[in-house]
């Protein structure tokens, strides 16, 4: 026994000695683009000199700071290696010291910052700093070199985007839902003037670098929204020394883009401007068809329509950033939106009874002018701590915005086409609308860890939004009336005030390297204020609590599993044609439509359970879905006496949508990718609270591939399909639709320039179209835009390119996200 302690007396005392010998190497591993620590990055030192005696090769892996310990047998040179999911690899001959004080401390640790590489449809796991996470819901799709939108709008990249669908009026739905939050560079896009049909048709594509799409957002994010939140990014450059570029296009029938973006370092300050231009000649059309079934008589209406628009848009962003002794970082930006708009529709009306003995016509011809005016402005302040994982923001937004619009409508009719189906029988209508709006929103915004494994997080925020319109509408008896009588049935003023104030806190804790989890609550107080032209008001004050929640599994490097939980709100809108206004819209006088000042709003239920498996071979990722309903907001369709239908709103009962979302990308060779996403959900609307029999259910689903082949060195091809299918609404079904896209692209020069042509709708198959059925009406509504439109493009990258995108052709594909998230 005591020999057995003199043994093992001395084996301590070797081991000790050992210990003592060896070097302690501590570094940190930093994303140089957002200045975060990176976790489980793996580390490995190699031995340089193979004289020296020692381990040849050395590992270990960083913590959730970022920080990584490795202790070495002897001082040397050694090369120095770090890889980490979503970068490239890092290498560098470093040297240890044979004094500790030389070598790197707890107090001041050697910096090591790695680049982002090119990762094809990698779903953002998002683990944001620390023990934060938004979940695998959250998807950030690279925008910037995809040939489909080069000279393209917002509405193009939005077409692009998998599990993201529009109408012909430019309203977004996600994964089929249409109650979507659109965010420019985190802020409401409405702040920055695109609002209204087909918004996104003023902002150019050049300036925008990725879209972030979270289809399940928790507490951190405004709760408006049922369908998810989706954020464009513009370019900055921020990463870079001075950089830029400018791009000019030329569409088929009268159509040009212009637009540049430039960044500039000064100092500590960093500018940055994106400024853009367009000019657009818009062909469009459409066809309604109705079947009448009144107790007393059957008779069909036809409609045929033809329309040109011609559109002007200028918009330009300027902002800087300005770090002061690395504690804060201020921020400034200034930015408007201006356009204008000339069109002209003609539309032809057929009236006729069922067996042919009795029919009617009328010709309508409008033209239509309006201008738009929109400035807004920002101011931020980020306090930044020693440890990368804390922070404090505050952000504070303002925008003032002017609209205007004059619609001229003039009727010729036969003498017995029925007078309800136009203003009154006169000969001209005249609608003269003016508006302005005031916004504001600030909010504020707390990352706090607590040790290594625990994050909390907290913030508040307030928005404010008045707006003013005022429509006077103006009739002449006919065509050779030399005044017009003022028409009070459809002159009206709204006055809106709408508040949302809000707070919350999430917290997250890592339980092991495995299991990860996040809880949430929000609260939301919105109050809505409408005065209208009969000096009614309407008030009304919506309070709610909103819970998240997501848990993550990570069983391995590659593959994780999360389930998460939210509770959404879908507000209804108190503006001039909102769902809330009472207001009637009598653009079209035998189509008329309003809001419902009793509307309730909407809450959902989201649960979503996701999966995703990355590999060098590309990714693959599915998630089911349900979403629950109650008091779903809802279009509503009936007849008056007279034969015209209003379109207004009702709350049905509910609505239940059960989903399933796959994303895949997969890199069939070195010269040729495929990408792959799809969405099918099966839903049931119950609306017997409003007729005893309207219970909608139904299938409905949409896909989108796309085939990239890197034909040549510096040339690409990239050829798109997309198809929705078939699905139930509220009184009846939207049918399927489908089109094809190409696009080719050239480089030369270093890639400074590049040339791309693309085609949009190679076929004119995207037309639009919709059933509704009602006991005493039937409809079938369908409507067009231009098709086969031809784009030649032109862009030139001036100062220091983005090494990411002097690599290998990355169009549409998905990166990781782990930076913060992009709003409340």
């Amino acid at each position: 026994m005591k020999n057995f302690k003199s043994c093992f007396c001395l084996l301590a005392f070797i081991l000790t000695l050992n210990t003592y010998s060896q070097i302690s190497f501590k570094g940190l591993v930093v994303d140089n683009l957002k200045e975060e620590p990176v976790r489980e990055a793996a580390i490995s030192l190699m031995l340089v000199d193979n004289n020296k005696k020692g381990n040849s090769l050395l590992k270990s892996i960083t913590s959730d700071k970022g920080i990584f310990d490795i202790l070495v047998p002897s001082a040397g040179k050694y090369r120095l290696t770090i890889r980490a999911f979503g970068f490239s690899p890092f290498t560098k001959i470093i040297e240890t010291k044979e004094k500790p004080g030389q070598n790197s401390s707890e107090d001041k640790l050697l910096i090591y910052k790695i680049s982002r590489g090119d990762i094809e449809l990698q779903e953002a796991q998002v683990i944001s700093r620390g023990a934060m996470l938004n979940g695998l819901d959250r998807k950030v799709y690279n925008v910037s070199d995809d040939l489909q939108v080069s000279s393209g709008t917002g509405t193009d990249i939005l077409r692009q985007v998998p599990n993201v669908s529009l109408d012909i009026d430019g309203n977004v739905a996600l994964r089929g839902d249409e109650n979507v939050t659109i965010l420019i560079d985190g802020r409401p896009a409405a702040m920055m003037g695109y609002r209204g049909q087909n918004a996104f048709d003023r902002l150019p594509s050049g300036t925008i670098e990725r879209v972030e799409v979270i289809v399940n957002p928790g507490a951190k994010f405004d709760a408006q929204g049922t369908g998810g939140i989706i954020n464009l990014v513009t370019k900055k450059g921020r990463e870079l020394p001075f950089n830029g570029s400018i791009q000019a296009g030329v569409g088929t029938r009268d159509k040009y883009d212009l637009g540049g973006s430039i960044s500039i370092p000064v100092g500590q300050i960093r500018i940055n401007t994106n400024i853009g231009a367009s000019y657009r000649n818009m062909l469009g059309g459409g066809a309604t068809d109705r079947t009448y079934k009144m107790i007393d008589t059957s008779y069909s209406y036809e409609e045929r329509s033809n329309s040109n628009r011609e559109d002007l848009n200028y918009n330009a962003q300027f902002g800087l950033d300005w770090e002061v002794q690395k504690k804060y970082l201020l921020g400034f930006s200034i930015g408007t939106s201006q356009g204008s708009r000339n069109s002209w529709d003609s539309t032809n009306f057929k009236n006729k009874s069922i067996d042919n003995s009795d029919s009617s016509w009328a010709l309508q011809n409008t033209i239509n002018k309006s201008a738009d005016n929109n400035q807004n402005m920002s101011f931020r302040f980020e306090r930044k701590f020693k440890e990368k994982t804390k922070k404090w923001t505050a952000d504070l937004r303002v925008s003032n915005s002017t609209d205007n619009n004059i619609d001229n409508s003039i009727f010729e009719l036969s003498p017995n086409y029925p007078i309800a189906f136009t203003y009154d029988g006169v000969y001209q209508e005249d609608f003269n609308v003016t508006g302005n709006g005031l916004r504001a929103n600030f909010q504020t915004d707390v990352e706090w860890p607590i040790g290594d494994k625990t994050k909390i997080d907290y913030g508040l925020r307030s928005n404010w939004r008045n707006t003013f319109e005022n429509q006077e509408a103006y009739q002449f008896e006919s065509s050779i009336s030399s005044s017009s009588k003022y028409d009070t049935l459809r002159s009206f003023i709204t006055d809106l005030k709408n508040q949302v104030h809000a707070g919350y806190v999430t917290l997250g804790h890592a339980f092991s390297e495995k299991w990860k989890g996040q809880l949430g609550l929000r609260y939301e107080h919105a109050i809505i204020y409408i005065k209208t032209s009969d000096t009614s008001n309407i008030n009304r004050v919506i309070p709610g609590l909103f819970p998240s929640a997501y848990l993550t599994y990570s069983p391995k490097k590659g593959t994780n599993f999360q389930f998460s939980y939210s509770l959404r709100v879908n507000r209804p809108d108190g503006r001039w044609g909102g769902n809330l206004n009472p207001n009637i819209d009598y653009s079209n006088p035998s189509g008329l439509r309003k809001g419902n000042p009793e509307l309730d709003p909407e809450f959902t239920h989201s649960f979503d359970f996701s999966a995703v498996q990355y590999g060098r071979w590309g990714s693959i990722s599915g998630s089911f879905y349900n979403k629950r309903t109650v008091n779903m907001m809802s279009r509503f369709i009936e007849p008056l006496p007279d034969g015209v239908v209003m379109v207004s709103w009702e709350n049905f009962n509910s609505r239940d949508n059960y989903g399933l979302s796959t994303n895949m990308n997969v890199k069939l060779n070195k010269n040729i990718r495929m990408q792959i996403s799809g969405d099918a959900f099966y839903s049931i609307i119950n609306g017997r609270n409003i007729v005893s029999n309207l219970n909608q259910g139904g299938f409905g689903w949409q896909g989108r591939s796309n085939l990239m082949i890197q034909t040549f060195r510096d040339q690409q091809l990239q050829v798109s399909y997309s198809q929705w299918g078939a699905g139930p609404s509220g009184q009846g079904l939207r049918k399927g639709i489908h089109f094809f896209n190409a696009a080719y692209k050239l480089n030369f020069m270093k890639k400074r320039f590049s040339l791309s042509a693309r085609i949009s709708d190679i076929f004119n198959t995207r037309k639009f179209r919709y059933l509704q059925y009602t006991d005493r009406i039937d409809i079938d509504f369908m409507r067009f835009r231009e098709s086969r439109i031809a784009w030649l493009t032109l862009q030139y990258n001036f100062g220091k390119m983005d090494q990411k995108s002097r690599g290998r052709y990355n169009s549409g594909s998905y990166s990781r996200e782990s930076g913060n998230q992009i709003g409340m």
